[in-house]
C-alpha cells in the first residue's frame, strides 16, 4: 500500500492542472500581445537566467538551470546571433567570460513585461481589493513554486506499471 502514496492525490491533480491552465492561457495572451520574435524555451529560460542574474558564466547558467554545458552554449550561441546577449571578460579572471543582455534583450524584454501587464490588466481590473490582497499574499509560495528545480542526481521515478509489478 506504500506505493499508493506516490501516486498524485486530488488536490495535486487539481493544483498542477491550475498551474499548467494559468501558464498556457497567460502564454498565449503575452504572446499574441506582443511583437517580439518568440524564441525557444530553451532560450527564453536562459534569457530569464541573465535578467535575473546578469554576468553570470556558462558553468553558472548550466548548474542553475541543470543544463548540459553544451546546451547551453549552443543556447547562447543562437541568442548571441539575435543580439540578445552581450560576452564580456571577467574583471578578476579574464579566461572566464560573463554574459549579460543586450540592449535588444532589455528592450524585449520590457515589451514582454509590458504584454503580460496588458493581458493580466482586466482580470485585474476585475477584482475586488479582498481578492487582490488575498492573491498578492499568495506571492511568497508562487515564488517558492517558481524555484523548483529537478532533483538531477535522482533516478527517474520507475513506470506506474512497474510499481505495482
Amino acid at each position: 500500500m506504500a506505493q499508493d502514496a506516490a501516486l498524485p492525490s486530488s488536490a495535486d491533480h487539481l493544483l498542477t492542472d491550475t498551474v499548467q491552465d494559468l501558464y498556457w492561457t497567460l502564454r498565449r495572451l503575452a504572446d499574441h500581445a506582443t511583437s517580439a520574435v518568440p524564441l525557444p524555451l530553451s532560450e527564453v529560460e536562459v534569457l530569464r537566467h541573465l535578467h535575473q542574474y546578469p554576468g553570470v558564466s556558462v558553468s553558472e547558467i548550466a548548474r542553475d538551470l541543470g543544463l548540459q554545458h553544451s546546451n547551453v552554449s549552443a543556447t547562447l550561441r543562437s541568442l548571441s546571433a539575435r543580439d540578445l546577449i552581450v560576452r564580456r571578460p571577467d574583471e578578476r579572471d579574464r579566461r572566464c567570460t560573463r554574459l549579460y543582455p543586450s540592449p535588444t534583450a532589455l528592450a524585449t524584454r520590457a515589451e514582454i513585461d509590458g504584454a503580460w501587464a496588458r493581458a493580466l490588466a482586466p482580470f485585474l481590473e476585475e477584482l475586488s481589493g479582498e481578492d487582490r490582497d488575498a492573491l498578492l499574499g499568495t506571492r511568497p509560495l508562487w515564488k517558492r513554486l517558481a524555484a523548483l528545480r529537478p532533483a538531477l542526481t535522482k533516478p527517474a521515478a520507475p513506470l506506474l506499471e512497474e510499481r505495482r509489478a
